[in-house]
């Protein structure tokens, strides 16, 4: 991983500055790539497009909080003008992300607010853990709602839509999505997640 330069950015609401490190590459070497589309990959870490403001606490769509200025590692003032980093939201700011129409202003965000919830949803069953819960019914109505905003036609969101269908328990849902004819780049997951509906299996897991 190549370390980028560190953004200084203004919180909208307060006027706080805030840091956001950035890379200008990375890998997914020793990454964990998870069927609901989670990862974890320690050389190339994720972008996070909603934040939460370190001084006041306000969430906001990180692009919409203005870049002050850009620090270098080897930029001999970066320790005067470097500030508290942005802090990362949980499940309740998504949901009040979903709910401001300030920040939810379009399909695309609220696809990305709904699937981030829907990763907060598996965290009590990844690792093999809690196989005798289910979902709670706000987390149900959440995944049918990402099911209604995205595109069949899409490959990639065929396989989100199929993979959802088995974690609901719908295996002959998910089987009829997964009978398609995939490029090279997704048929190994629609393999994986095939093999998972046959054997009725509707836990998140890890590839």
């Amino acid at each position: 991983m190549l370390p980028g330069p560190t953004l200084i950015r203004q919180c909208s609401k307060c006027g706080g500055e805030y840091s956001e490190r950035t890379i200008r590459s990375g890998n997914t070497f020793g990454a964990d790539f998870w069927s609901d589309g989670f990862s974890i990959a320690p050389m190339l870490p994720e972008n996070h497009f909603l934040v939460k403001c370190p001084h006041c606490k306000n969430i906001s769509w990180k692009e919409n909080d203005k870049i002050l200025r850009e620090l270098e590692l080897h930029d001999p003032e970066f320790e005067k003008w470097y500030k508290p980093e942005y802090l990362l939201p949980e499940a309740e700011d998504f949901l009040y992300a979903l709910k401001d129409e300030k920040i939810n202003t379009n399909s695309e965000r609220e696809i990305y607010f709904r699937i981030k919830l829907w990763h907060f949803s598996n965290r009590k069953f990844r690792g093999g853990k809690n196989r005798d819960q289910n979902f709670l019914q706000i987390e149900v109505d959440n995944l049918m709602k990402i099911i209604k905003l995205l595109d069949l036609e899409d490959e990639r969101e065929r396989l989100i839509v199929a993979e959802i269908y088995r974690e609901l328990a719908y295996f002959d849902e998910s089987l009829k999505l997964l009978d398609f004819e995939f490029s090279d780049d997704y048929k190994w997951k629609s393999d994986s997640l095939k093999q998972k509906v046959l054997q009725k299996d509707r836990f998140v897991y890890k590839f």
